[in-house]
């Protein structure tokens, strides 16, 4: 008894000085200034006894509830716990100001990420981790890859795309309004995969949140590889679940074996055409017929045409 203090601070902006912390070290040298604002902790103060610790220094942990977030479907809701939904956690670390990129909500293009919000639900959930001490784009990678999305900044807006079936085509593209050459590239194969294993923090584990990796292989896709095993190890730290694992596995397998990418150059009037959308391309010469490609990249040229970038799209590989 009376040998264990222990004192919550959850990491609200408003958050006020530990008082257990500050009673113990000194108001001098721990003033009401270390508020650790936007930081959630534990202060332990463990008064030494040698009867009521005789096995040592106690090994102490903590469940951690999800930091309650905004919605994107209505902003003046939040949302706490696990299995948060992706759009609203990137919608968060975006417009967080202490440890996000602190972007203001006019900068975010909401009808996208409420898209993608509807999308994943059911889908994609996160749990874990993210780590201030790495920069915001190896964060926001880890939030994107977790969901397969897209973060794109186009007309002066963050929009949020999730890579999934699409159910149809944006644009045509045909010799009518490509203006350029066509470069075609197909899958190189020191690209493609047969064998992949996926490391997650599995829930399941005998160890609460273990790490954990579930391997996933595809003897028809070895045989076409002419029994050469091709392997990758993918690292998924905000996954807890060995069912998403396992399918974002697949997804990523079988993604690297249609990796044909085109390029070419458009009329200004298709500007409108985006990073993330599916759109269908004709070219005879090509043997294409309203082929699906992913656009992966656009930018403006100074002919005040659009380059455009895609990767084929198969519509049943997706999750």
């Amino acid at each position: 008894k009376d040998k264990m203090l222990i004192q919550y601070m959850d990491g609200r902006d408003d958050q006020t000085v530990a008082s257990a912390a500050q009673s113990s070290i000194g108001s001098t040298d721990w003033t009401n200034n270390h508020r650790l604002r936007g930081v959630a902790y534990l202060y332990c103060k463990l008064t030494f006894d040698a009867t009521a610790y005789e096995g040592g220094v106690p090994t102490i942990t903590a469940v951690i509830d999800g930091k309650k977030i905004r919605s994107v479907a209505n902003l003046s809701n939040t949302t706490v716990g696990e299995n948060q939904n992706p759009a609203d956690v990137i919608h968060d670390y975006l417009t967080n100001d202490r440890y996000g990129k602190g972007l203001a909500d006019s900068d975010i293009d909401l009808t996208s990420f409420q898209s993608a919000r509807t999308y994943c639900q059911g889908r994609y959930e996160i749990n874990g981790l993210l780590d201030t001490g790495e920069t915001l784009m190896q964060n926001t990678e880890r939030l994107t890859m977790a969901c397969n999305a897209m973060l794109i900044y186009h007309n002066g807006v963050y929009k949020l795309k999730i890579k999934g079936n699409e159910p149809a085509a944006t644009r045509t593209f045909n010799t009518e309004n490509i203006l350029s050459d066509v470069t075609v590239s197909l899958t190189d194969i020191k690209t493609r995969l047969n064998k992949i294993t996926v490391d997650f923090a599995n829930r399941d584990s005998e160890v609460n949140y273990n790490d954990d990796v579930v391997v996933r292989d595809n003897s028809t896709y070895l045989t076409e590889d002419n029994d050469v095993v091709l392997e990758q190890t993918i690292e998924m730290p905000m996954i807890t679940s060995q069912t998403l694992a396992e399918s974002m596995g697949d997804f990523l397998m079988d993604e690297s074996r249609d990796k044909m990418m085109i390029e070419f150059e458009a009329a200004h009037t298709e500007f409108g055409v985006e990073a993330g959308d599916v759109v269908n391309v004709t070219l005879p010469d090509y043997g294409f017929t309203n082929k699906k490609f992913r656009v992966m990249q656009t930018e403006l040229t100074p002919e005040n045409t659009i380059s455009i970038i895609g990767q084929e799209y198969t519509a049943n590989i997706h999750i």
